[in-house]
């Protein structure tokens, strides 16, 4: 079954200029997995400090895979050691 990832992004104003890069790291990487159909990065317009990535994959396996891997893992984990950065998944089947 395909899923939807959704990921939300939550960060202090003043740290959009080092969340941005890391985001583009994990935006160049995932692409290159098993099974990752697609993304959308959305930015919302009432809170700039939020943004939100759609992620497309064929099944909750290949995402369960990218999710537990090393590499997404070392990436993220720069994330998470920004204060006040705050990642949540939601994962819905279609």
């Amino acid at each position: 079954m395909t899923v939807r990832v959704l990921i939300n992004y939550k960060f202090p104003p003043s740290r959009e200029t080092e969340v941005l890069p890391i985001l583009k790291e994990l935006r160049i990487r995932v692409p290159q997995q098993p099974g990752y159909i697609s993304s959308e990065y959305l930015k919302r317009v009432d809170a700039p400090n939020e943004m939100v990535v759609i992620s497309t994959w064929n099944s909750i396996n290949e995402w369960n895979t990218w999710f537990k891997s090393k590499d997404r893992y070392v990436t993220q984990s720069k994330l998470d050691e920004i204060p006040g950065v705050k990642t949540e998944y939601s994962i819905y089947g279609f």
